[in-house]
Parts: C-alpha cells; structure tokens; sequence
C-alpha cells in the first residue's frame, strides 16, 4: 500500500483499538458491578409453616405446584444475597388476586441467603392453570430478578345440594316427604353434614354423609304438619363439608300450610224449599270443594226415611262441583 494507505490503515487500527478499549472498559464496570450487587431467587417445595420456628428445611423445586380450591398452602421463595454488600430488596407476586407475600420488602447482609413465603389461597371457582411471576428488584444496583411458577388450581371438595322442589302448599295433619341430594363433584372423598332449620314439625331423616368422588346420596325432609298449622313457613337446608366450612350450598324450601278444616271445605249447594206431588222425582243437590285439595266426600242425608240420596261418596277437585 502506498504511504497514504498506511496512514489511513494506522488511522483506522488506532480508532478500533481505542473502540475496543471502551467496550472492555464497560463490560469491566458491569461485571465488577454485578457481583458486588447479584442475587438470585429459588423456589422450594410445598411448606407447612410451624408457630415459633425460625429455620425451615429448605427443598428446591421447579415443577407444577398443585393445589385444591378453598385450600391454603404456602411456597418459601430462598432468596441468595450474592453480593459482598448489605442489599434491600423488594417482591411482588403478580397473576392471580389469591396470591400473598409474607413480607414485600426486606434487608440480607453480604452473602447471606433468607425465605420469604408466597401464601396460596384460591377459591371455591379458582379452578385452572396459572403462571406466577415474583418480580424482585435491589435497591443496590438496580437488579431486577424474576421467578416464574405454574399453579394448577383443582377442584378437589365441591358438595351440591339438590331439592325436588323448593315451593308447596300442604294441608294440616298432612305427612308430607321431601326428597334430595348431596353430589360431590370434587375429586377427593368428602364427609358433609346437613343442616335443616325451619318449624319443629319438619326434620331431615340423615344429617351426616360421607360421598366418594363424583357420587351422590340421598336424604329426605320429612314433615308432619300440625292439623292447625296456618301460614308460610320458610325450611333452610344447607351442607358443609367437614375441615372446609366455607364450602355450604343452601336451598330454601317455602311451604304454606293451610287448616285441615279449609284444606278439605265442603259447600252444599242446593234450592231451601223442594216441593213434591206425591211422586218419584229427583232434586238436585250440588257439593262444592272450597278447599285446596282433592277430597272425597261421605253424603249422609238427615230425612224422613222415604227420602233417599246417591251417590253416597264423592271426589271433588278444588274449586270444582
């Protein structure tokens, strides 16, 4: 190359060494930077946390956390200070509104490590797969960190409650059954009870139930309704499952009770004066059911033995002649 040439090559080469220098000169600020500042978060097994202890038996893992609806359980999150400083940190748990840290801010000292507990807490319609992120940020050095967590939510305890019906209208003295169900359509085995509170005469033939997986049990109200009784009573049923309280379907049964007397009234619809000329003829007489049930009717007549009535029996719907 010619003289011009090799200035311009000296030139060149003189920049790229200078350029070279500045990019080790910054890649040698961020790595003596980032060990002095470094950190790094490790979630562990499922933890059941003891009253008073202070040192907890630490076991890593990364799979898929599984958990129940309407189930609490706690995953400690080890967080390494790796730096050869005191840091202060700051943790937010974001992708589901049943998520909760113990703590969100807190201080370790040079290469020490601590745990801070991720607290799980899904509801009853939590059902589903999640992906968690706990974001992390040190105040020394600006580091942002991050841990990623799949949560899969099941519907493990579930208890419905079923009821033939839900309204009726009962006569007094009358013995009425009320059918229904308890259904577990969780994936473990429950044990439940039932609850029945409404007037004294009503009551449920079964209070305690233990339901496999995906099965079902029946049970009875049975009500013996006093011959006096009048009005509208209100019968709460509901069903718990034990260790789960918050888990309680309830159905409301609405019964309106009516006098035995009104239930079945009769009316006797007839002319007052019947007149006869001394030969065979027929008189209407009309029974009318004011009542809210079916009944059947004796007749009796009070008369002079030449007079007789038929039919002697009668079943009359309500409302009907």
């Amino acid at each position: 190359p010619s003289v011009s040439d090799w200035r311009f090559l000296t030139k060149a080469l003189g920049f790229f060494i200078v350029f070279l220098f500045l990019i080790n000169f910054v890649y040698a600020q961020i790595a003596a930077r980032e060990p002095a500042f470094d950190y790094s978060l490790f979630s562990g097994e499922f933890y059941s946390l003891k009253e008073g202890e202070e040192k907890i038996d630490f076991k890593f893992y990364n799979g898929t956390y599984r958990i129940c609806s309407n189930e609490g359980k706690i995953i400690p999150i080890l967080v390494v200070n790796q730096g050869n400083a005191v840091n202060k940190y700051s943790l937010e748990a974001l992708g589901a509104g049943w998520l909760k840290l113990n703590v969100n801010e807190f201080s370790f000292p040079k290469k020490q490590n601590g745990v801070v507990f991720l607290e799980l807490e899904p509801g009853r319609d939590a059902s589903g797969k999640y992906s968690i992120k706990v974001n992390a940020m040190s105040s020394a050095g600006n580091l942002k960190k991050d841990l990623s967590l799949d949560i899969h939510v099941e519907n493990c305890y579930s208890v419905d409650l079923e009821l033939e019906k839900e309204n009726d209208k009962v006569c007094g003295g009358e013995i009425k059954k009320y059918s229904g169900k308890l259904a577990n359509g969780g994936l473990q085995k429950i044990d439940a009870e039932l609850d029945v509170k409404g007037p004294n005469w009503i009551s449920a033939n079964k209070n305690e139930f233990s339901i496999d997986a995906n099965e079902k049990q029946n049970f009875e109200l049975n009500a013996d309704v006093p011959a006096n009784a009048k009005g509208s009573f209100d019968v709460l049923v509901s069903a718990a499952i034990k260790n789960f309280p918050s888990i309680k379907p309830e159905k409301k049964l609405s019964i309106e009770a009516v006098p035995k007397y009104d239930c079945y009234k009769a009316e006797v619809v007839s002319d007052e004066k019947i007149k006869n000329y001394y030969s065979d003829e027929y008189a209407p007489i009309k029974i009318r059911n004011s009542g809210i049930k079916q009944a059947s009717y004796g007749i009796s007549l009070d008369a002079p033995d030449w007079i007789l009535i038929e039919p002697k029996n009668l079943t009359v719907n309500p409302g009907q002649i």
